[in-house]
């Protein structure tokens, strides 16, 4: 009978079983350790894409050439205040998810090595006691072969040769059950390891995936959070943009949406018409005079530029100093039908809103009474005819074409000059 304990000795030897010890620590190791950014709270820091820029982006109505125009208000301040302390949760909220997805990428490998060492374990469990099993058979053979040959004692005595036969048998077999022997207790303390290591294993991946549920859950909630923080932040950025339109423009008396109506309208004539050289400044200077730009008798300009209420002159009846002009429209602009009246915060009569009337906003009405409509119909009144109003000589003609005043054109041009000496910083 052939030995077949050097076949089943090198699936257990010693270096494998340490190694696979080792693999176990390793895992375990994997398993409790935590990246410090998991433990804590990360600081309050923008994703890194960045969110869109607050001022000058698609979604802010003001014009991009006033994103570096500084005003203030105490509706900006307090819009200004909600929108970063949303943003600054929406960023942390978004570290911890991004730590959560982490987390989870590291505890899923974890899952895997586990899995993997589990089914190596399960393996040498399964061949150490399919070892057992032979060992045992072997073992059972060499005792019913010991067994038999009991009989044959007796002749042995009467035949030398067949005693000495009997007794290297006998050796060999001693030799074999030692040898099988051995094998068998080195299977079952291969069976043991891997027993032993099957539990903790099973342990330590029970741990994990317990540890998977919770940060799963800790990553859907800081989806879900961030997902209505950037719902919130939007609605916080339009209130900025809205806030920002009729805040005062520092060191100037003019709101946000009253210099972009000038900027935009001075822009446009420019492109249409580049003789003009029209400067927002000019602009400025005559809604200044005419309505305060657009705040005359309490209005106020709205983020869209209309004015509320809307700005009606006195009627033009020709008493109390004023020119007489019969009524040109119905009242269907400034409410009189019986004389007309200047209407809006550039103050417009309506027959001059009829043939200078633009739509400064793109809402394909042309409105009198808002500042975008209103400014661009100045500038073309002040162009149509003129031109180089970068020059005093072109600039005087102009606004004497507007308002034959020459009081009127010097105050014009003096508060021309002051916006122009401001240094507003237009990109």
């Amino acid at each position: 009978m052939c030995d077949p304990l050097p076949h089943h000795r090198s699936l257990y030897e010693r270096p494998r079983r340490r190694a696979a010890a080792g693999l176990l620590l390793a895992v375990a190791v994997a398993v409790a350790w935590t990246p410090a950014a998991a433990q804590t709270a990360p600081e309050a820091s923008p994703p890194s894409a960045g969110p869109p820029p607050l001022f000058g982006g698609e979604d802010d109505p003001l014009s991009p050439a006033l994103a570096d125009v500084h005003a203030s208000s105490n509706e900006l301040a307090a819009a200004l205040g909600a929108h970063e302390a949303t943003a600054q949760r929406l960023a942390i909220t978004q570290g911890l998810l991004e730590d959560a997805r982490a987390r989870l990428d590291a505890l899923r490998a974890t899952d895997t090595h586990l899995t993997q060492h589990l089914h190596g374990a399960r393996a040498r469990e399964r061949a150490a006691v399919d070892a057992q099993s032979m060992h045992r058979s072997v073992l059972r053979e060499l005792a019913i072969d010991a067994y038999t040959r009991g009989s044959s004692d007796v002749l042995d005595l009467l035949d030398p040769a067949r005693a000495n036969q009997s007794a290297r048998r006998r050796g060999l077999a001693a030799a074999v059950t030692g040898s099988e022997l051995e094998g068998l207790a080195q299977a079952r303390e291969v069976h043991a390891d891997a027993r032993a290591e099957i539990e903790l294993a099973a342990q330590r991946q029970g741990s994990v995936r317990e540890e998977q549920r919770r940060t799963l859950a800790a990553r859907d909630a800081a989806q879900q959070e961030s997902f209505l923080l950037a719902v919130q932040l939007i609605d916080e950025r339009a209130a900025v943009h809205a806030a920002r339109s009729t805040a005062i423009v520092s060191g100037l008396d003019l709101s946000m949406v009253a210099l972009d109506a000038y900027v935009r309208a001075a822009g446009t004539m420019n492109d249409e018409r580049p003789s003009c050289r029209l400067s927002w400044t000019v602009l400025a200077g005559i809604g200044r005079v005419e309505s305060r730009h657009g705040t005359y008798r309490g209005a106020v300009v709205q983020s869209d530029g209309g004015t509320d209420p809307p700005i009606i002159g006195v009627a033009l009846t020709g008493a109390g100093g004023v020119a007489f002009v019969g009524d040109s429209d119905g009242g269907s602009l400034d409410g009189d039908p019986a004389h007309d009246r200047a209407v809006g915060p550039m103050q417009f009569i309506p027959s001059s809103w009829r043939l200078f009337g633009r739509d400064g906003n793109g809402d394909d009405v042309e409105d009198p009474h808002n500042l975008y409509d209103a400014a661009l119909a100045a500038a073309e009144h002040l162009c149509r005819r003129h031109v180089g109003l970068d020059q005093p000589a072109g600039l005087h003609a102009a606004v004497l074409g507007y308002n034959r005043s020459e009081a009127y054109v010097a105050r014009v041009a003096q508060l021309a000059g002051e916006y122009a000496a401001a240094g507003v910083r237009l990109r």
